[in-house]
């Protein structure tokens, strides 16, 4: 069916009032607006029941002739940059069931008309700057299943009549400024999968939450299937004492618990009962004692399933023993900026699961094992330590992330470790801030995804090889501070992916090559300083269009600077 002309001409007006720059619409001619970008027609009656102009930075005047979309059910405008109030004739708009408005600079309150909008199941208005207080229009929708106004600039308390909204599945209030304390009618929320408070800027004291909140949900809940999957709380002063009423919360239903951010000092024992648990962030509180002590309250069936759990910027002591071996399904373990004081076990690198191991920032000491070379860790993070000794003969899959402080994790000796690494999985190496020495390896330019190398504040020396030709896909290349020296090779010119080239404080010599110019025209930084250049500065540079940063600065160079 052909799109009314009725609706045609509406969408035109529409595009007529807004600013367009990238000309996205631009299939916005025809009369048939069913063929039209980003437009979906009813395809028995052809009148347009979907506009979907999200994502698209469209400025101007939202235009009223969105009402002769009689039929419209769904109206996408996120991600847009409209910097005005939601127009008030959005509630005559009666028909719709979805309305995203989000993250399109939307000022003012929320406009009381929408009270007319009583088929609405899904109303996101999330990351925009509306002030005020919630309107006891939306209070009305109780069709919502899902409704977002995080992100925002709301005040006063989160509203009781919430709790009659008992469609909803998903309800988000955080980032916004709410004051007192958390109604407890929200405990009639028994469908509620997703229930997310945090960042609440220090308004809603939630550690004050009095038993008959928590008392309600479960008395509710009770004789409901459906309890919370995912529950945020993070960056709301929460103590220890918000345990009493997070209990009747959890159940094996809830797979995301989020507390980072808190004044949390300890884990109560049941959340290591929680089966369905794969994701905990427990984060930037002020947990103490030993770290093995933690794990044993998640000893229950949570360490079963648990993948992620992030303890960092907490004050947990000891080693990184052998207990993570209880947990066979993690991949992503962070303990960065704790005070553990002890060993790494050898038994962490034989784990099966893990990508990422973030152990950064603590006082963890002894030698690394070289059962390293064994492991399935894709990224590892040891720095800033009191670790000791040579990586020797790594067969690691992957050694990244190894970011050592100059004055913790001193590794030494040369580099040719690298030349075990399985090639394919190489895309980001950093050995920088040691003391290696040697030359650079041939094998090093072979990882055929590489993309990121840094050995900067090294000892490194000798000559930059005709082999970097196979470094097709480096994007960043940093080198500063070592003992490198000769003329930069030709091969170089091949690695046009080039955003980041830093070679200075080196003793590299002969002219700058014109080759940079003309070759790598994708840099954004480049530094030649503290070498032996001389000659004169070549004008090819001038055609990097996209360089911001440019240090020739303490060479042996002469003659103009290139206009």
């Amino acid at each position: 069916m052909k799109c009314p002309d009725k609706e045609s001409d509406a969408l035109l007006h529409f595009k007529a009032h807004i600013e367009d720059p990238n000309d996205y619409l631009s299939s916005w001619t025809t009369n048939d607006c069913c063929n039209w970008l980003r437009v979906t027609c009813n395809e028995r009656t052809g009148h347009v029941s979907k506009l979907d102009l999200g994502r698209y930075g469209f400025k101007g005047q939202i235009s009223p002739s969105l009402l002769n979309l009689t039929y419209l059910n769904d109206l996408d405008l996120s991600v847009n940059s409209f910097n005005q109030t939601v127009p008030m004739f959005i509630g005559s708009m009666t028909r719709l069931t979805q309305l995203d408005l989000s993250s399109s600079l939307f000022i003012g309150t929320i406009p009381w008309s929408i009270v007319s909008l009583t088929k609405l199941t899904n109303l996101d208005l999330s990351s925009n700057s509306f002030s005020g207080t919630i309107p006891w229009s939306i209070g009305s929708l109780t069709k919502l299943t899902d409704l977002d106004l995080s992100s925002n600039s709301f005040i006063g308390t989160i509203p009781a009549f919430i709790g009659s909204m008992t469609q909803l599945r998903s309800l988000r209030l955080d980032s916004n400024s709410f004051d007192g304390d958390i109604p407890p009618a929200l405990g009639n929320l028994t469908n509620l999968k997703r229930l997310s408070l945090r960042y609440l800027n220090d308004g809603c004291n939630l550690s004050q939450v009095k038993h008959p909140y928590s008392t309600s949900f479960v008395n509710s809940s009770s004789n409901s299937s459906s309890l919370i999957f995912s529950l945020s709380l993070g960056n709301n002063n929460l103590n220890s004492s918000m345990y009493h009423w997070l209990f009747p919360l959890t159940s094996n239903s809830l797979w995301q618990l989020i507390l980072s951010d808190n004044m949390l000092d300890a884990l109560p024992e049941y959340i290591g009962k929680l089966c369905s648990l794969a994701t905990l962030s427990f984060s930037n509180n002020f947990a103490v004692g030993k770290f093995s002590d933690f794990l044993t309250k998640l000893s229950g069936c949570t360490s079963v399933g648990i993948q992620e759990l992030d303890v960092s910027n907490n004050h947990f002591t000891g080693s990184l023993s052998s207990d993570i071996q209880k947990f066979p399904s993690l991949v992503y373990l962070n303990l960065a900026n704790n005070h553990l004081n002890g060993t790494i076990s050898e038994k962490v690198w034989g784990l099966d699961t893990p990508d990422i191991l973030d152990i950064s920032s603590n006082s963890l000491r002894g030698v690394i094992s070289e059962s390293i070379g064994k492991s399935k860790l894709r990224t590892i993070d040891l720095s800033n330590n009191s670790l000791e000794g040579v990586l020797g003969t790594s067969k690691s899959h992957i050694v990244s992330d190894i970011v050592p402080d100059e004055f913790w994790n001193i590794f030494y000796g040369g580099i040719s470790f690298v030349c075990h690494i399985d090639e394919w999985f190489l895309s980001f190496l950093d050995l920088s801030n040691n003391a290696f020495t040697g030359e650079i390896p041939d094998c090093l330019w072979h990882f055929k995804h590489l993309k990121v190398l840094n050995l900067g504040h090294n000892k490194l020396s000798g000559r930059l090889r005709a082999s970097i030709l196979s470094s097709v896909e480096l994007e960043v290349l940093y080198l500063y501070n070592n003992n490198f020296s000769g003329d930069l090779p030709l091969s170089l010119r091949n690695c046009t992916k080039l955003t980041f080239l830093d070679l200075g404080a080196n003793k590299f010599s002969g002219n700058v090559p014109v080759w940079i110019g003309e070759n790598l025209s994708g840099l954004y930084l480049l530094s030649l300083r503290s070498n032996n250049f001389f000659g004169h500065i070549p004008s090819q540079l001038c055609e990097l269009e996209n360089l911001q940063i440019l240090d020739l600065s303490m060479n042996n160079l002469n003659g103009t600077i290139p206009s």
